[in-house]
């Protein structure tokens, strides 16, 4: 039987470990070159991690030149929590590159991704499984977890205000 201090122990090595993981996901993120974005516009992205959540500026916009959206840098205010994620990571006051999955982006909520602009948005580390971009994890969003914040209320795709227990995922 382990006595209450090999237990504490035990506890606090498991915190080390997930606090190491957590880091090294972070690190895994850097950004790819700006000829690489449009290849990860694939359709083909596999989720790799849980979903994590931030509210910060739109300080970039990277699009096609027929003008979709691929990307957007946020510099992040503000962690969220996302119900059932118990390995949350710390990403205030980091810029991220937030790749967007796919054309589910309707012109008009588009429109309102500026920079400057604040959102609120739900991500996750993918990958391609096809190796087109040779192993690469990026993070990416789907539109519909993509939130933008006017007045201090969220506003999703449709233009509707939803409460923060509505954010998806």
């Amino acid at each position: 039987m382990i006595k209450r201090g090999g237990m504490i122990v035990i506890f606090m090595m498991i915190l080390i470990l997930a606090s190491a993981c957590a880091r090294s996901e972070a690190d895994n993120s850097a950004s790819p070159l700006s000829s690489e974005r449009e290849s990860l516009i694939s359709e083909k992205w596999e989720q790799v991690s849980n979903p994590y959540r931030v509210q910060g500026n739109i300080t970039k916009i990277h699009g096609t030149e027929n003008g979709q959206l691929v990307s957007l840098s946020l510099e992040v205010v503000k962690n969220m929590a996302v119900p059932g994620n118990a390995a949350d990571f710390n990403f205030e006051r980091q810029t991220l590159d937030l790749f967007i999955k796919g054309s589910g982006l309707n012109t008009a909520f588009a429109d309102k991704l500026k920079e400057g602009g604040k959102i609120a948005a739900a991500f996750a580390q993918y990958a391609i499984p096809d190796e087109t971009a040779d192993g690469y994890v990026f993070y990416g969003a789907l539109p519909e977890w993509i939130y933008v914040i006017q007045d201090g209320h969220y506003i999703d795709m449709q233009g509707n205000p939803v409460s923060e227990d509505q954010l998806q995922p």
